[in-house]
């Protein structure tokens, strides 16, 4: 009898899929893409910010803190962590750490050794610090002062000597502390790196710093493993606001991804470097739990002349894994996914090294074993936002060729502070054989969200909300994907409940934008273009049937979720 309605049970199953791919097919005839601009906004008044004194901010004075987890191959995972210890002169200086992993929290038995580096970075004062849009002041105007002043130790005739009040610091411009006073100098704590070795696909794996910190992480599938979802958390613009923090926390506990994407623009340091270390240590519940992949952007590049120099020491990208020369363009690949991580300030016409290298890297992609395809940058190709609009036009014309020859399925960018998907689309118009872009600067940072839109919204934007959020991506099988993108446009925690000032909706957090993301190859040859085959292919089971074409903010289907999330990682410190 089992048998008999397991047959029955997949005969409809066929059926529904059946009609759910005649629905997609015969969708050119009569496609009604309708764009839609949602009513809601997150306004940008000043709200509750995460100051210098918040406890997740703090110090752990010479312990083990800013874990994060960075994937780096199918069996091998880079952790990176911190030690500060600054305000502990008596602490010895340990230029090593040992680093134990198992698959059974009570028997770990691979060692890895960490080994610390330190780099010194020269201040900035950007004048957000003081006046920020969105948010209270990290710092006031006569604390810049103070860090500036020379005059309690340098002599009266050096030329550096400054004895500068908060009168002397301007409201809205940024100031640099001169390149010849020491004081200026920021000397980043220690920062350990090690990586994780033949790692099993798909387990828990269960670590231990030195013997004083203790977390867990599964890592992701092999590339060619289709038998189950993929789960993506997407994210960019982040910053260290309330809002920074509660989007951390619903990627953390209500997405719950595989692995996390997040597009550039990361600490907002701004050369006030500190702001690494209270940005590292925000973020740790969900990064030392999590496997991440980033690219860098102009606040990690050229907002304060950082030049990467943060970026680089603590947030570790696999290019020499994918035969890539820079860190600012790489892959990575696992289960149905292969990722491309480009930069939006490195040179990208065509003589170019990261476009020669892009090109070598699509042409080598077997679709068969990760037929999706999913490119991450930060400065988005397609923006109907005033704010950054067309900034990624010369980059676009450029590369956008050969994204589409290679049929790339999504890019995924950042960079401007509002939410945006499009329709499939190729030079400047709806094309069902080009890429779903997801513009996703919109995580809460203090410059708050852009709320002014070009009119009439162009025909290739599908969905766009001047408010934070952030997105949600599975991958079903080789052709369907789910996404749904998280509002969350809070920026008082104090309530008990989420709300943003001033605003009276019902929405405040909800999810606010779903729709599928179909690869329909018998229209589009251009996302089939397999290389050949080494070994099979792990399939998983058609997603759930009867899938029409995309619809914006419909809710989502009740959907089969990710496995089981691990424990979040125990360690001593809140």
């Amino acid at each position: 009898m089992k048998r008999v309605w397991a047959f029955v049970a997949l005969l409809f199953s066929m059926l529904l899929s059946a009609i759910g791919v005649l629905a997609v097919l015969s969708s050119e005839a009569d496609l009604a893409w309708i764009s839609r601009t949602s009513s809601y906004f997150a306004p940008r008044g000043p709200s509750p910010d995460l100051p210098p004194t918040d406890i997740r901010l703090q110090s752990r004075n010479g312990g083990v803190e800013q874990v994060h987890l960075v994937a780096n191959r199918h069996d091998r995972v880079t952790l990176v962590f911190v030690r500060d210890i600054s305000s502990n002169p008596d602490m010895p200086l340990q230029l090593q750490a040992t680093v134990r992993y198992g698959r059974n929290a009570s028997l770990l038995d691979n060692e890895g050794l960490a080994t610390a580096r330190v780099y010194t970075g020269m201040q900035e004062y950007n004048s957000y610090l003081w006046n920020p849009p969105m948010g209270a002041p990290f710092l006031n105007r006569s604390e810049i002062a103070k860090l500036m002043n020379t005059a309690s130790w340098a002599q009266p005739w050096w030329p550096v000597y400054n004895n500068d009040t908060a009168a002397n610091i301007p409201e809205n411009e940024s100031v640099k502390a001169a390149y010849n006073n020491p004081a200026s100098l920021y000397q980043s704590p220690l920062i350990f790196t090690v990586k994780l070795e033949n790692l099993l696909p798909n387990t828990q794996y269960f670590y231990e710093i030195d013997g004083e910190y203790q977390g867990n992480f599964t890592t992701l599938p092999m590339d060619g493993d289709h038998s189950k979802p993929l789960t993506l958390g997407m994210w960019a613009d982040v910053g260290q606001t309330n809002v920074s923090a509660l989007n951390m926390e619903y990627l953390l506990h209500d997405v719950n991804p595989d692995l996390v994407l997040l597009a550039g623009d990361l600490s907002y340091a701004d050369a006030f470097q500190q702001r690494w270390d209270t940005w590292g240590r925000l973020m740790e519940p969900l990064m030392s739990h999590k496997l991440s992949l980033f690219c860098n952007a102009d606040h990690e590049l050229n907002v304060g002349n950082e030049q990467n120099i943060g970026y680089l020491f603590r947030y570790p990208a696999p290019f020499e894994e994918s035969n890539s020369p820079s860190f600012e363009y790489y892959s990575y690949k696992t289960g149905p996914l292969h990722i491309i991580a480009l930069g939006s300030y490195t040179v990208f016409n065509h003589s170019s090294v990261q476009y020669r290298w892009l090109e070598q890297e699509l042409a080598r992609i077997d679709r068969r074993r990760t037929p999706w395809v999913l490119v991450m940058l930060h400065v988005p190709w397609y923006c109907s936002n005033f704010v950054h609009i067309g900034e990624g036009l010369l980059m676009r014309e450029s590369m956008e060729p050969l994204l589409y020859k290679y049929g790339v399925d999504i890019v995924l960018t950042g960079h401007v502070h509002a939410y945006e998907r499009t329709f499939p689309v190729y030079q400047n118009e709806t094309n069902s054989c080009g890429p779903v872009h997801f513009d996703l600067g919109d995580a809460g940072n203090r410059e708050g969200a852009y709320t002014d839109w070009l009119m009439p919204q162009p025909s290739w934007s599908a969905f766009r909300e001047a408010s934070f959020g952030v997105g949600k991506l599975v991958i079903y099988n080789e052709t369907h994907a789910y996404y749904e993108w998280h509002r969350v446009a809070c920026e008082d925690t104090n309530a008990t409940h989420c709300a943003t000032k001033g605003d009276n909706s019902a929405q405040r957090y909800d999810i606010s934008d779903t729709t599928w993301v179909i690869r329909n190859t018998s229209q589009c040859p251009n996302r089939l273009m397999p290389n050949a085959m080494s070994e099979p292919v792990h399939r998983m089971p058609n997603p759930p049937a009867g899938i029409a074409r995309p619809r914006p903010a419909r809710p989502a289907p009740q959907l089969p979720g990710p496995p089981a999330a691990a424990p979040a990682p125990a360690h001593p410190h809140p």
